[in-house]
């Protein structure tokens, strides 16, 4: 638990290392879909959604088209393991780095990735808590996350990625999750 903590404090650090070299924040609202899975034989996926807010630096003093940022991301994801169903709700963290190419004025293609922290905060399991000790689903997860997409006219950004989990979420072997997203944000 040591190490998820250092890990979180670790990467919010980096962010704001860069913030003093960095222009004025922008900020994206967002939602999309999930399809989520865990690298564990009998496993069907669930389609879920999440919805979230996006605080992007960009870095020109580093480099041209470089940028950081950070999301608070709600996500309902799911799965089916050997006939008993799982439906978590967390909030999840991404803090990624990321390059931005200009295809046209304020059209721009970005491809990003960096860590991501997820802390269960509800979900059933057969009706049942899926963070309890009888289900045994792990509250909290930490992985690596991608992410490439389309900011149009600097107001739209329509995005696909994917959050790959480095921790077993169950106690039996090779139960990390993976999640693909689709994703549509609207910069405010």
């Amino acid at each position: 638990m040591k190490k998820f903590y250092s890990m979180v404090i670790a990467a919010i650090m980096a962010v704001f290392s860069f913030s003093a070299q960095a222009e004025a924040p922008h900020m994206d609202a967002f939602a999309g879909l999930n399809f989520t899975t865990i690298d564990h034989g009998g496993v069907n996926y669930r389609v879920g959604v999440h919805l979230g807010i996006r605080g992007t630096l960009d870095m020109p003093s580093v480099a041209k088209g470089f940028y950081t940022n950070a999301a608070a991301m709600l996500t309902y994801t799911g799965f089916k393991l050997d006939s008993i169903n799982y439906s978590p709700v967390s909030l999840v963290i991404p803090i990624h780095v990321g390059y931005k190419y200009e295809l046209d004025l304020k059209k721009y293609l970005f491809i990003e990735a960096g860590p991501y922290f997820s802390i269960g905060l509800f979900g059933k399991s057969e009706g049942r808590n899926v963070f309890s000790k009888e289900v045994g689903y792990k509250r909290f997860d930490a992985g690596l996350g991608l992410r490439a997409g389309l900011d149009l006219n600097e107001k739209w950004v329509f995005s696909v990625g994917g959050d790959f989990g480095f921790i077993n979420r169950l106690d039996i072997k090779r139960t990390r999750t993976s999640t693909v997203m689709a994703s549509i944000g609207y910069r405010l």
